[in-house]
């Protein structure tokens, strides 16, 4: 197991977490409109309280989307300040994906990761088993529905429930949660996806709702 750094700020929740020594360490808070001054000091606890040293990290993983916009945009430029800092390597990986990803590798039936997008629309990824069958996404929850059948999903987690009660007869289990930086380093220890340098990329967020007003205009 690799030394690796990983940030997830696209939700409410604020994560950061570290895959050190054969163990992933995980430290998380609910910090809504904080993950700015938060994020960082958090980095410093988490890496002390293991005496780890940023020399030991090979690589940075970020959780780039989709979410809130603040938050993706937080976890970009410190992911970036940190890759430029350390001169570390990075990953860009969907926390929504990555949720889903997590929760599919222990269950036979299809997981639906659902998050509230807000403006009546959910963000969803299903997969089976770690297959992905739906990437990240931004539907409403009248596909998000189709979808749920075409796929015979069982489980869904995230926390669209709240804002879209007709969802629950759709789920034979739900599980309130939210995306994680332990989510993220799990997929990444699996999976090995590439890391790249700053000199070869620039750490981008995923914007899905800014994909679907520009596919719209262009019609």
């Amino acid at each position: 197991m690799k030394t690796l750094l990983a940030i997830e700020t696209s939700t409410r929740a604020c994560s950061v977490a570290l895959s050190y020594a054969g163990k992933i360490h995980v430290l998380e808070e609910m910090t809504p409109q904080a993950h700015a001054k938060m994020l960082l000091p958090m980095v410093d606890k988490l890496l002390q309280s293991k005496s780890v040293r940023p020399e030991e990290i090979e690589g940075l993983v970020f959780g780039q989307g989709p979410g809130a916009f603040t938050g993706l945009r937080i976890a970009t430029s410190v992911v970036q300040g940190l890759a430029l800092g350390w001169n570390k390597p990075f990953s860009a990986v969907s926390g929504l994906e990555a949720m889903a990803w997590s929760y599919s590798v222990s269950q036979q039936k299809p997981v639906a990761a659902v998050l509230d997008a807000r403006m009546g629309e959910c963000y969803v990824s299903i997969y089976a088993q770690g297959q992905q069958c739906v990437p990240a996404s931004l539907v409403s929850p009248e596909r998000l529905i189709e979808w749920l059948e075409q796929y015979e999903v069982g489980l869904g987690v995230g926390d669209a429930l709240a804002s879209f009660p007709m969802l629950q007869q759709r789920f034979s289990q739900w599980q309130t949660v939210q995306p994680s930086a332990q989510h993220l380093l799990e997929m990444v220890q699996a999976l090995r996806p590439s890391f790249k340098t700053l000199d070869a990329a620039l750490p981008v967020p995923l914007y899905l709702r800014n994909q679907v007003a520009e596919k719209a205009k262009g019609r």
